[in-house]
Formats: structure tokens, sequence, C-alpha cells
């Protein structure tokens, strides 16, 4: 039996570029060197991969995402869902395109939103990015809805860690929270990929899957 996660818990999380793929890729370009070459890069691959770093992420309640939400409010940021984004894309699409050309995108376009997340064709993708530049570059309005996000984007991982992050192994700095946040200046020491990391997974923690919400 698998009992549900506690708000309480703490999830261990380790960085991709300490990772197996990681890992594999490293040793897979040693190997093709030569002699010592080849012995001294793999001993140093073993060395930096024997103690990773780890970072404690916390489960956030209902009441620290409020928090979170709010902190990210409070910079400007901005998410607008997919569907707004393609709301507008059409829109913008009617205002800079030639009439003859405009039902031909207008498919592209519906045929992308269609897909999966990362399952649309590679030339259907590349389609929709020519459109998404087309428009952005000639329509304000979603130029406006792109930067919103993409500031989002940069803005809410930071914060998500800040809010998140309880401690971590094999890191050879001091951890040091203030009012149960982590202080900026003790953010400013992990690696900013790191942070990013830990933020979006802090963020995957906010959104449990389907069966988990069930338990």
């Amino acid at each position: 039996m698998t009992l549900p996660n506690s708000a309480k818990e703490q999830h261990r999380f380790t960085p991709s570029d300490y990772g197996s793929e990681t890992r594999d890729t490293e040793e897979t370009t040693a190997n093709k060197l030569r002699g010592k070459k080849r012995e001294l890069r793999l001993a140093e691959i073993a060395a930096r991969f024997e103690n990773p770093p780890i970072y404690l992420l916390a489960t956030p309640t209902i009441l620290e995402r409020a928090k979170w939400r709010r902190s990210v409010l409070a910079t400007g940021a901005r998410w607008h869902d997919d569907g707004a984004m393609v709301a507008c894309l059409k829109r913008g699409i009617a205002e800079v395109v030639a009439p003859a050309q405009e039902a031909e995108l207008l498919d592209i376009v519906d045929r992308f939103a269609g897909c999966d997340e990362g399952q649309a064709p590679k030339d259907l993708a590349i389609d929709f990015e020519e459109i998404e530049r087309t428009v952005q570059g000639a329509y304000p309005a979603y130029a406006g809805l792109a930067a919103d996000r993409a500031y989002w984007l940069s803005v809410a991982p930071i914060l998500a860690a800040q809010h998140f992050l309880r401690g971590w192994e094999n890191i050879n700095t001091r951890f040091e929270q203030r009012a149960g946040q982590l202080t900026e200046d003790c953010l400013a020491l992990i690696p900013e990929a790191h942070v990013m990391e830990i933020g979006l997974k802090a963020i995957e923690l906010m959104s449990p899957t389907e069966d988990m919400a069930k338990n």
C-alpha cells in the first residue's frame, strides 16, 4: 500500500547535470579518449558523481501555494494559458497576414494546438514557430502576452525555490532561512541552472497527478 504524500514530507531532488543520462553521456565521450587521458577523465567523472548535490523540497501546502502565487504576482509576472495565447495569435493572423494566407495559417495553428505538448510533428512545429515569430514581430498584443509568459517562467521558479527549499546535502555552504524562506544571499550560492530546476520541481509538486489527487 502506498500512502499519500504528507504536506510535511520532503522530496529529495538531484539536478539533471548530476543525473544518470548526463553521466552516461560524459562517460561515452571519455571512452573515446586513449590511455591515461581516458583513465583520468573517467576518474574525474566518477568523483564528481560520487556525492552529487541533493536538494530537499517541501511538499507545498495550500497556504504556502497561495503565498508563493502572491509573491509571483507582486513582481508583475503574469501567466497566460495556451488557450489565451492561441486566441490572441489568431487575432494577430487576421491583422497582419494577407487574406489569401489566413485560412492556411489558422489551420496550422489549430493542428498544432490540438497536439499534446512535445508531440507535434517536426514540420508542423517549425511552421507554427514561424507564424509565432511573424505575428509577434508585427502584433503588439501577442508580443505582450509572449513577454509576460517569458517573464513568468524566469521569475516563478526562482521564487518557488526560495519558498520551498528546506535544505541540501553534499554542498559546502550553510543553509540559511529568514521568515521561512531561503535568503537571497544563500540562493545566490547555488548554480543558476540548479535554482531553475529546483523551482520547476517545486511547481510540479503543486500540481499532483490525477491518481495523487484522488488519494
